[in-house]
């Protein structure tokens, strides 16, 4: 009886790993599935691949996965200047922008790239987030003279971005499908 209710739910495990997009979500839920796994074993009496399961399943390999996670070294940028009415050409507002950055590189400890289009070209942002080695689109709307980030919602220094982003004035960052100050 129990066994058929943990299948259930390792089904839906399943399921949530495939849907979900956000890493810890992921870890959490491949720990999940380990343990119920685990248990499985346990109750058609295995415990020696119950004992296993648990060291590897739920102790190892999240562990792994989290210590790669951390590593990230790099933090990459690509900054659109001409969005809107015209080219960034306010140096206050370029400084603001030079001094986020710095800072937010600076206190993670990353190596920062930043990649500067000077042009009236409008990204895909989709197209470009997809893509995987970049970590955040910069981009200068001239109509509201402000400074517009969105970060890959894979990368977890994003959230940790929010935080530094909230003291700034003309900068704000995208999340959840709205520019939030």
């Amino acid at each position: 009886m129990y066994s058929y209710l943990l299948l259930i739910i390792l089904i839906i495990l399943i399921y949530c790993m495939i849907k979900v997009d956000n890493n810890l979500y992921l870890i959490m839920f491949s720990f999940l599935f380990s343990l119920i796994t685990a248990s499985i074993y346990f109750i058609y009496k295995a415990p020696d691949l119950a004992l296993a399961e648990v060291a590897i399943g739920c102790g190892l390999t999240p562990l792994i996965y989290i210590i790669a996670i951390a590593k990230q070294k790099t933090f990459i940028v690509v900054f659109f200047r001409g969005i809107g009415k015209g080219e960034l050409k306010d140096t206050d507002l370029e400084l603001e922008f030079t001094n986020l950055l710095d800072e937010f590189a600076n206190h993670y400890s990353l190596k920062l790239k930043v990649y500067d289009y000077k042009s009236n070209y409008r990204p895909s942002r989709k197209k470009s987030l997809n893509l995987g080695h970049i970590d955040m689109i910069a981009m200068y709307d001239g109509k509201e003279d402000i400074i517009k980030l969105e970060g890959n919602k894979y990368n977890l220094m994003i959230n940790r971005l929010q935080y530094i982003v909230s003291s700034y004035n003309r900068i704000i960052l995208k999340k959840d499908g709205d520019y939030n100050a």
